[in-house]
C-alpha cells in the first residue's frame, strides 16, 4: 500500500500507525481576498432606490397629514370626507414608491457584484487535503 496519496480516490479504509507523530491533516483552499470595504458593501446594504422610495413615500405621508381632519372621520366611524381623488392620490403614490423600492431589489449593485466574485472563486478554487506538520 502506498505511503504517500495524492489526487487518489481513496475508497477503503486506511490504517495508519502512529498517529501520534505530529503531523496534522488539514483541508486548504486558497483564500479570497476580502477587503474590510468589501465587507461593509456585503452587510445588510439597501438597495440603491431606497432613498428615492422613502422621499416619495415621505411626500405620501406629509400629503395625509395634511389630509388630518378629513382622515379623523373614518377613524371615529363617521361617514367619510375624503373624495376619491385624495384617497387614489394616497394609494397610487404609495404604491409607486413601494415599486421603486422593489425594483431596486433587482438591480446589480455592489453587494451582487462581490457575491458573484466570491462564488466564482470557491467554484473555481477546491480545497485540497495536505499533512503539515513535522515529524518525531
Amino acid at each position: 500500500m502506498a505511503t504517500e496519496f495524492s489526487n487518489q480516490q481513496i475508497d477503503q479504509p486506511i490504517v495508519i500507525a502512529d498517529v501520534m507523530n505530529g503531523q496534522t491533516i488539514a483541508m486548504l483552499q486558497p483564500v479570497y481576498p476580502l477587503t474590510e470595504a468589501d465587507f461593509v458593501r456585503l452587510e445588510g446594504r439597501p438597495p440603491i432606490t431606497s432613498a428615492g422610495a422613502a422621499m416619495i413615500f415621505s411626500g405620501v405621508v406629509g400629503y395625509a397629514i395634511g389630509l388630518g381632519p378629513k382622515l379623523e372621520s373614518i377613524i371615529t366611524g363617521q361617514e367619510p370626507i375624503l373624495n376619491n381623488g385624495e384617497v387614489k392620490t394616497i394609494a397610487s403614490w404609495s404604491a409607486i414608491a413601494l415599486l421603486f423600492y422593489l425594483f431596486g431589489l433587482f438591480l446589480p449593485n455592489q453587494r451582487t457584484n462581490i457575491m458573484k466574485k466570491l462564488s466564482s472563486h470557491f467554484k473555481a478554487t477546491k480545497s485540497s487535503t495536505h499533512v503539515i506538520g513535522g515529524g518525531k
